[in-house]
């Protein structure tokens, strides 16, 4: 359905968090939203949506206020036109979703209904997949429910990790949110798609016993668990892909890529050392790893990690040609 042109400004509270919540509440901005206010809990680190809030003098809130129900009747008393939530892993209560006179809608950064859950774009990466997306939807009850306003397809290479394809997603995502802006001020109907149930799959917290290395698995899992897990220069929300050295001491691996050199080591034994790094052998190839956390302070791979040792976590004892070692 189609409704009349908003006269006035639109009327938006915005409920985010990370670079993604400053960029959306730039845009509105820009698009000549009214901020009616804003839901977000200081971050560590450079400027964040809360304190971009303060300086706008637009009413701040702690993000865990879309929980309450109480929140609906506040809504609807100052008019709001949209709720719009942009990175912020509250769930929002029911009736405050229906507030809104024109509704509310969440960015997703991932393909909806197949990546609802957290973190998509390191599960992608982890996955394998070469290809990914970003989703408006309309918020219904429950997590990444609702039917879909709009998509962009986002590509995955080989070098992203999940803090540059986390950026891509975040600014085609942006991207849809000025197309509902628009539509929404013009009266324009917004598509509604529904999700199809039967292809939903929810991802949830990844556990730090995830992330341990399995060096029997090929080269190319092996990297893509490292990329997943790399946000640099940010925390990374799953921690660090890791391995055990002979004498039980944890690595966190940072950073790895496959060489192409075939490898007829057992799996997990550190092989030459070279300017780009410590090369470990997989199931297939051999593995260059070129950054490691040891003790929590950054390491030279090569001054941990020597020629023979094995590294914890490869289950079989066989060579990639069946033969024991």
């Amino acid at each position: 359905m189609t409704g009349p042109a908003t006269t006035s400004a639109l009327r938006v509270v915005l409920s985010g968090q990370e670079t993604a919540g400053l960029h959306a509440l730039r845009l509105l901005r820009e698009t000549g939203c009214e901020i009616v206010a804003v839901l977000s809990d200081p971050e560590p680190g450079g400027r964040d949506l809360a304190e971009a809030a303060r300086e706008s003098r637009i009413p701040l809130r702690p993000a865990r206020d879309v929980r309450s129900a109480d929140l609906a009747a506040e809504l609807r008393r100052a008019r709001v036109d949209m709720l719009l939530n942009v990175h912020s892993l509250h769930i929002v209560d029911a009736a405050v979703l229906d507030a809104p006179r024109l509704g509310s809608y969440n960015l997703h950064p991932g393909p909806l209904p197949g990546y609802a859950g957290l973190h998509a774009p390191s599960w992608a990466i982890l996955h394998g997949r070469r290809s990914h997306a970003v989703t408006l939807h309309r918020m219904a009850a429950g997590i990444d429910t609702g039917p879909i306003a709009f998509t962009s397809k986002v590509e995955i290479t080989d070098a992203d990790n999940g803090a540059t394809l986390g950026g891509r997603c975040a600014r085609a995502g942006l991207a849809l949110v000025g197309q509902l802006v628009e539509r929404l001020q013009s009266g324009e109907a917004v598509p509604s798609i529904p999700q199809d149930p039967n292809r939903r799959r929810y991802f949830g917290r990844r556990r730090a016993e995830d992330n341990v290395v399995d060096w029997a698995a090929p080269a190319r899992s092996i990297v893509d668990l490292v990329r997943a897990c790399d946000y640099h220069p940010w925390p990374s929300p799953w921690g660090a892909a890791t391995a055990t050295t002979p004498d039980g001491r944890t690595l966190e691996i940072l950073r790895a890529v496959r060489t192409g050199v075939t490898s007829d080591a057992v799996p997990g034994e550190v092989g030459a050392t070279g300017p780009a790094g410590v090369d470990i052998a997989a199931f297939d190839e051999w593995v260059t790893v070129g950054r490691l956390r040891a003790d929590g302070r950054r390491v030279d791979p090569g001054s941990v990690l020597r020629p023979g040792d094995r590294l914890g976590a490869a289950a079989p004892t066989m060579t990639r040609t069946g033969c024991p070692r």
